[in-house]
């Protein structure tokens, strides 16, 4: 069959004459018949479940046969083959078109996969890490899975008061620079896509931007800072931030970066700026900055003293060891031993045996003090004595002279007086207590840490 062709035949049978036996002819009429052939197609092989078109099959080939679905329910299928998508269950069907088996042949069905797809609600759910901080790192969205890409960020809802948010429609990104301080929000928004089964879809999500604040960062030092002072500590603005680091320029100065406390003995005297800096937190929203601080580390003040006669006036004298102040701006206070002011200069003349101290302070307020025991103070030898009984020049004093040895002799040579550790014991007599005669006399005086003096000495006991 497979290799003829349709159509009627009519086939003949002889069998020949044999024996006694008559030929036999018999003829058979056949008829081959092709097969039906038919194809059943739709528009598409996907619809989505609100189309309310009606699908109508392509059906080529053979007329006359029937419709069927597999599974029988679901799908709104007609006799004619037509359906609805609306009117449906979503899932996936075989229709048929089946031809009956006739005139030998057997059934000839057709066949097309028809799925109903189901409206797909999209996935648009995100999160902010919240509330951020305004000077930290512009914040990216994290989105949930199977998110949909095809939408847009914006605000929610858009007024004057919403604007101030600055976010990328398309990946979420808030610049937070940009932005103005304030809580948001954000919605990401999906369009419908019905010709792909996309119902549209939107979350909100509300994100608080933390403004900025500025740290606290002032402070001071009492400032000069004198050798007194071992360790300036700085003083604190309050409210200041902690944390930071304390620096100083130019290089000389010791100073604790934690806490702005200077070790004066391991510095070098002179003007320092200290800086003080904190680091921008995201965390607690508060800016990097620094503030500036002068310091100036006075020389230690260390003036000495010594004493000298200028002509007949014994004169205290200061100095400034090592240089350690200047001249100029610098004050002075002589006080004696009971605390009496004698003066404001930087040298103090002084008439009396005893303890002297002066007090220094240099233009930055800072003091030294130095102090001396003035035991010599006599700058001229008296040229002579009156010894009348009157209790005035009487006797010859030399106590601030810090005598070692005094000799006195005549004009002859001779010595008549002599006494060690000489105060003002001499009145015009010799060494065994007879009164001299008026007269010029000569001494030789050796004093203790100074050079011998010598010269003459007139008595007179004349009375006026």
């Amino acid at each position: 069959l497979a290799a003829s062709a349709a159509g009627s035949y009519v086939i003949t049978s002889t069998i020949g004459a044999a024996g006694q036996c008559n030929a036999s002819i018999n003829t058979y009429t056949i008829t081959i018949t092709n097969p039906p052939v038919a194809t059943l197609s739709y528009s598409a092989p996907n619809y989505c479940i609100n189309n309310t078109a009606v699908q109508l099959p392509t059906q080529t080939g053979a007329a006359g046969g029937s419709y069927s679905v597999q599974p029988l329910v679901g799908l709104s299928l007609t006799n004619t083959g037509s359906f609805v998508a609306s009117t449906s269950l979503a899932g996936t069907y075989i229709v048929k078109y089946t031809i009956q088996a006739a005139s030998g042949c057997p059934a000839t069905v057709a066949q097309a996969t028809v799925i109903i797809d189901p409206i797909v609600t999209p996935t648009t759910g995100f999160t902010y890490v919240t509330p951020v901080c305004k000077n930290a790192v512009n914040p990216s969205p994290t989105l949930a899975t199977g998110f949909a890409t095809t939408g847009t960020f914006g605000i929610s809802p858009l007024s004057a008061t919403t604007m101030g948010l600055v976010i990328n429609a398309s990946s979420g990104i808030i610049d937070l620079a940009a932005s103005t301080a304030g809580t948001y929000t954000i919605r990401y928004t999906i369009a419908a896509d019905l010709a792909n089964c996309k119902a549209a879809g939107f979350t909100d999500f509300q994100i608080v931007i933390t403004p900025t604040t500025t740290p606290v960062t002032g402070f001071s030092y009492v400032s000069p800072v004198c050798a007194t002072n071992l360790f300036p500590t700085p003083i604190l603005n309050t409210g200041f931030e902690p944390g930071g680091t304390f620096t100083s320029s130019p290089a000389g100065l010791t100073i604790n970066s934690a806490t702005g406390v200077v070790n004066y003995a391991t510095s070098t005297p002179g003007s320092y700026i200290i800086t003080y800096a904190t680091i921008a937190n995201t965390t607690t929203c508060k800016l990097a900055t620094s503030s500036t601080a002068s310091l100036i580390l006075s020389t230690d003040v260390m003036p000495t003293i010594t004493g000298e006669c200028e002509g007949p006036v014994f004169v205290l004298r200061s100095a400034a060891l090592n240089n350690s102040y200047p001249a100029t701006g610098t004050t002075y206070q002589w006080q004696n031993s009971t605390g009496t002011l004698l003066g404001t200069a930087a040298n103090q003349s002084v008439t009396e045996l005893g303890g002297y101290s002066v007090k220094v302070t240099n233009s930055f307020g800072c003091i030294g003090t130095a102090v001396i025991n003035v035991d010599a103070i006599t700058c001229s030898v008296p040229k002579g004595i009156s010894v009348n009984g009157d209790g005035v020049n009487d006797v010859w004093d030399l106590s601030g002279f810090k005598v070692k040895q005094l000799n006195i002799f005549n004009r002859y040579g001779q010595k008549v007086y002599s006494k060690a550790e000489y105060k003002k014991e001499w009145g015009g007599q010799t060494d065994k207590g007879d009164e001299l005669p008026d007269g010029t006399y000569f001494y030789v005086i050796e004093r203790v840490g100074f050079d011998s003096v010598s010269g003459w000495v007139y008595v007179n006991r004349a009375v006026n």
